[in-house]
């Protein structure tokens, strides 16, 4: 069971959270393993003494009940960090991590040579919630009355809708940035493909003009040498100039048909 929506699936998960609890629960202090396994998926996140596993089983169940029916989803594979409760509460398809911690008390102890910090379970709860950081809750709950876990439950909905709200509005924000800069994007694809265009055209157009003006000079130079009576052998290169002049230029369709079956116009300039 992942998802829990009702208060008998929320009963089953209490029950299975328990047992996982007793055999994970803490001591005098969490040691780094203990309270990975705390933490697993599957299981609602309870980190307790021996002693007090069932008051926080108590307390939790009394804190989901009122938040299921108000229409809270609880899901027990919370994706995110390995540093993260996976039990979750989950609103308009947010994930807030949540686990439910037994308070510490510090005290010195006294052996024959050092004197050390230990932790002592106190009896008092307090749940937290989970945002955006997995390191730092962003609501805690606590209370001394444990009659007020389902109205704190209540005080809980609030937030959870503020920050679907502001979720909602920073998807919105982030959904007009990019769809700006979808439209930078193509206005800018659309300016670089003008641009390579008309590179490409002004590229064409100055060699157009190059060979325009070789076939000219080619053509100028046959009319001065047909002006000096040139001999019959001599008419025949005329032609043939004549003929590769109109080939090289741009603005004409002509190609000589002999010479291109092993050349290219622009070879001959």
């Amino acid at each position: 069971m992942t998802n829990i929506h009702t208060a008998e699936q929320l009963k089953v998960a209490l029950k299975i959270s328990e047992t996982h609890a007793r055999t994970y629960a803490i001591e005098h202090y969490n040691t780094p393993f203990n309270y990975r396994r705390q933490n697993e998926p599957g299981y609602l996140a309870i980190s307790a003494s021996p002693k007090k596993v069932k008051k926080a089983i108590k307390i939790l169940g009394s804190f989901l009940t009122r938040l299921i029916q108000q229409g809270v989803t609880i899901n027990l594979a919370c994706p995110g960090s390995r540093l993260c409760p996976s039990s979750s509460l989950v609103m308009d398809g947010l994930y807030f991590p949540l686990r439910i911690k037994e308070v510490f008390a510090t005290q010195e102890v006294k052996s024959k040579h050092i004197t050390f910090t230990q932790k002592i379970p106190t009896g008092r709860f307090v749940i937290e919630i989970y945002k955006d950081s997995y390191h730092r809750p962003a609501k805690t709950i606590t209370t001394q009355n444990e009659e007020e876990w389902p109205d704190k439950a209540s005080g809980v909905i609030p937030f959870l809708k503020d920050v679907v709200a502001q979720s909602k509005a920073h998807k919105a924000e982030n959904e007009l940035w990019r769809k700006q800069q979808e439209e930078n994007e193509k206005r800018r694809k659309e300016k670089e493909s003008i641009l390579r265009e008309r590179v490409e055209i002004a590229k064409a157009v100055v060699e157009d003009i190059r060979l325009f003006e070789r076939a000219e000079i080619m053509r100028k130079f046959c009319d001065n040498a047909e002006r000096r009576s040139p001999s019959e052998e001599y008419k025949k290169v005329i032609a043939i100039a004549r003929s590769v002049a109109d080939w090289i230029d741009p603005t004409t369709d002509y190609k000589d048909t002999i010479l291109a079956e092993k050349y290219r116009a622009t070879d001959f300039i």
